[in-house]
């Protein structure tokens, strides 16, 4: 007969990055006795969605003491709709806890310009060597 003690979780840190388009997986270790009713949230401008355990699935780990499981949610093809607050959320007779994280959206990289412009006043082009950009004149007014 094991000792009843409230639930710890620990989730992945209070903000993770995941690219618009791309995979992520939001994962949550957790420990409790008795066993508990386990769910994750998120929370964003659309609302609140509770996913319960048809949604994402539990693993028994053995090398994360004083953890005794892990919860995966899985998401593929990231949409707007997917970032915001995501929390693991472990509850039993003897108590709760809670894990959030905010997912936010991985700005697009961008490429530093060290490239050399050219241009001329006298003619029609605007030249920008590096990545390749021609512009005319009248395309700029």
């Amino acid at each position: 007969v094991g000792v009843r003690f409230s639930p710890i979780v620990k989730g992945p840190g209070a903000e993770d990055v995941a690219e618009l388009g791309g995979r992520y997986t939001f994962s949550c270790l957790y420990a409790a006795h008795p066993r508990p009713d386990i769910f994750i949230i998120r929370s964003n401008d659309l609302g609140e969605q509770t996913l319960t355990q048809e949604y994402f699935r539990v693993v028994s780990v053995a090398d994360q003491e004083p953890y005794t499981h892990e919860m995966f949610l899985e998401m593929t093809r990231l949409e707007a709709a997917d970032f915001g607050v995501y929390s693991c959320l472990v509850n039993n007779s003897e108590g709760l806890a809670i894990s959030e994280t905010l997912l936010k959206a991985k700005e697009k990289a961008t490429t530093e310009v060290s490239q050399e412009i050219a241009a001329t006043t006298a003619g029609d082009t605007l030249l920008v060597r590096g990545p390749h950009l021609l512009l005319h004149r009248d395309n700029l007014t």
